[in-house]
């Protein structure tokens, strides 16, 4: 009885492996989605910023691809009950999940310093035409003003750029910092189960040997009995 039990609880955690995994592997999906807008949705000036931030959108592109490949063998794993694959998966989603923390830190510590990097970026590495590109992008003119290297301006766009192109790089950075967390979540409880499910499949590997242990030996016991 106490076996059927377990047996059955042990058939659910494989499904659910299978299920968090899935979400796992579209969670991966999805941080390569962000991953890509942090990087090119109004991201033409931020070549220029040469910084740590340029490089996160990169990083989360990279880590969700790997976590999305991962997911796929933990799923297999799962639905083949290979301890070989699930420890594999277990190993390298360990790694993950710190760069995932790392990435997380890295986009909120970034996130206070952008007015910093904008500010440099206009005045001192962007070229016109990649001031004019802003301008067009967001309608306006020159950085605090229209006389603060603002170039080629329509003569209706009467707003700074300061606030927009700052906000926006904020709130890329606050995606990626928070899809980072959201998804390292997910992670810890598809890190959990396919522990769990190793441990089981090793004892379970243990009590087979152990009871074909017992059969040879009542199978000798009866043979010199006879």
């Amino acid at each position: 009885m106490a076996r059927d039990r377990k047996h059955g609880f042990c058939r659910f955690i494989k499904w659910f492996i299978i299920a968090i995994n899935t979400v796992m592997l579209i969670s991966g999906i999805c941080m390569i989605v962000v991953g890509f807008y942090a990087r090119f949705c109004h991201g033409k000036y931020v070549d220029d910023l040469n910084t740590t931030f340029e490089n996160l959108p990169w990083a989360l592109v990279g880590l969700g691809a790997i976590m999305a490949g991962v997911s796929f063998i933990a799923c297999c794993g799962a639905w083949m009950e290979s301890r070989c694959a699930l420890s594999l998966f277990l190993a390298v989603m360990f790694f993950i999940m710190l760069a995932q923390v790392a990435i997380a830190v890295c986009a909120f510590v970034e996130h206070d310093k952008i007015p910093g990097y904008v500010d440099d970026a206009w005045h001192n590495d962007m070229s016109d035409d990649q001031i004019i590109d802003v301008e067009k992008e967001f309608k306006c003119c020159g950085y605090t003003n229209s006389t603060d290297r603002g170039v080629q301006c329509d003569p209706s766009w009467t707003k700074p750029c300061e606030d927009d192109v700052i906000s926006t790089m904020k709130n890329a950075a606050l995606a990626l910092g928070f899809t980072a967390l959201i998804v390292f979540g997910v992670q810890l409880i598809a890190f959990a189960c396919p522990l769990g499910f190793c441990c089981d499949l090793q004892f379970r590997v243990k009590d087979t040997f152990e009871e074909k242990k017992t059969l040879l030996r009542a199978k000798h016991a009866n043979k010199y009995r006879v």
